[in-house]
């Protein structure tokens, strides 16, 4: 199937179009003009910001929600088969697609620029997209993450690149057939798809292996490529100085919180620039973007101009509040590794002060499967805060709550609480770092928690 606005005015219906990959399908149709229609249990600011687009939103999963008149479903993975909209149009014979194949759909005859991995994708394709954007070679963009600098996840452009976050969920990747394929890491992650780490990372290969032939694989220096890749293989570590890597990142440091460094492109000569991104998982999601961009024919002169005009993404290691003595950092991190590296980077920020964590666990599954390594991270923080765990798309599991984790936690200054408890705590406990993490809705928590940091 194409799609093709300029002859037709399909009518498509989004369930689950708050998720941020839906809302970016969704806002491209809504820029082709087509009429959207969408379905989301909870009003967000991307589903307001849609309406506002002109998208037609239902938040009750009831018969007047059905939008009979329709071309195209699209639903998200994280909508369960008992959903009565998804059910209604599958048994009447509606042309449906997942989130993946309506993105596969968009990407035909383009030269794609997929970034996979557990971490760092978002962050990754989001800065590839702008310095193809502000070098003026361009492309069409759908991130996992709201860039700060365009205040979106979705923009447009008449060229050939489009720059996708690959997600590895659901094995949605697989539906894409990248010009340029990257790979950030490879931790082990959604166990409850793939059942086990093998399945995982053989996922992962299939991925590489589906880069076209005249395309390139570019991994990060420490994982292993598939044998019998077509495509050119292209390395990237910022701490290993190798000859056979094609790009140089010289004596990177952090300076006021900002990555300082050269970096040394072939046939070019070293070139200085900072960034602000804290930690080395971020030092090298840079390297991984200027190496794509160096591939996709940008100088090192139009790189080191985005690089120091990022300003970053929602949400990850977002600063809501920064006063002498009240900080509020959001982070989107929801796996150990994630939040390793967030604590980390908090601790390079703000060396030998101390902060407290506030921590939402997102999935019972994935609780389940790394109860212990959260804990372990969890017990270096000055103290910990555990919300209840964010079921998402899954049902409870006997036995597995907060509490597993808590109980594991090696820190007594360690609690369980709820929303409110959280806010209470804060107003009379503010003057210190607080850092707010996880996937699930304490997204709408930290807002709340902000305006009151601000007042005081």
């Amino acid at each position: 199937m194409t799609i093709n606005s300029k002859d037709i005015n399909p009518k498509i219906y989004f369930i689950g179009i708050g998720g941020i990959g839906m809302s970016a399908l969704a806002k491209y149709a809504i820029f082709n003009k087509f009429t959207v229609y969408g379905y989301d249990r909870t009003k967000s600011d991307i589903t307001s910001e849609l309406e506002t687009l002109g998208a037609i939103i239902y938040y009750q999963e009831h018969i007047q929600a059905i939008e009979p008149a329709i071309d195209i479903v699209v639903y998200t993975p994280a909508i369960p088969e008992s959903n009565s909209i998804l059910k209604y149009y599958k048994t009447h014979n509606y042309f449906i697609a997942k989130r993946s194949e309506f993105l596969q759909i968009l990407c035909q005859d383009k030269k794609v620029v997929a970034v996979a991995g557990t971490h760092g994708k978002t962050t990754t394709s989001t800065l590839i997209a702008h310095l193809l954007k502000m070098s003026g070679v361009g492309c069409t963009a759908f991130l996992g993450g709201i860039s700060n600098n365009y205040q979106t996840n979705f923009w447009i452009s008449n060229n050939q690149y489009v720059v996708v976050e690959a997600d590895e969920y659901d094995r949605s990747f697989l539906k894409l057939t990248p010009y340029i394929a990257v790979v950030t890491t490879m931790d082990p992650d959604h166990l409850d798809i793939y059942g086990d780490a093998k399945n995982f990372n053989l996922a992962f290969e299939d991925f590489m292996k589906q880069t076209q032939p005249n395309g390139f694989v570019v991994l990060q220096n420490k994982l292993e490529a598939p044998i019998n890749l077509e495509a050119q293989l292209v390395k990237y570590d910022a701490f290993n100085k190798n000859d056979d890597l094609i790009l140089k990142i010289i004596n990177p440091e952090i300076s006021q919180g900002n990555w300082v460094f050269h970096f040394h492109l072939p046939n070019e000569e070293p070139v200085e620039a900072k960034i602000f991104l804290p930690g080395q998982h971020n030092l090298q999601n840079i390297c991984a973007a200027i190496q794509v961009s160096a591939l996709l024919g940008l100088t090192s002169k139009q790189i080191k101009k985005g690089l120091e005009n990022f300003k970053g993404i929602k949400r990850r290691f977002e600063y809501k509040v920064k006063t002498h003595n009240i900080v509020l950092i959001d982070d989107y991190a929801h796996h150990p590794v994630e939040l390793k590296a967030l604590i980390q980077s908090v601790q390079q920020c703000h060396p030998n002060k101390n902060f407290t964590l506030i921590f939402q666990p997102h999935l019972y599954s994935r609780t389940k499967e790394f109860y212990k390594e959260f804990a372990e991270v969890l017990s270096i923080p000055n103290k910990t805060i555990l919300l209840p765990i964010y079921p998402a798309r899954e049902k409870a599991i006997p036995g597995i709550n907060s509490e597993l984790i808590l109980n594991s936690i090696d820190n007594p200054n360690k609690e369980l609480m709820t929303k409110k408890e959280v806010t209470e705590y804060i107003k009379f406990n503010h003057e210190q770092i607080f850092v707010m993490a996880g996937a699930g809705d304490i997204d709408q928590l930290i807002n709340h928690i902000s305006e009151i940091l601000q007042k005081l």
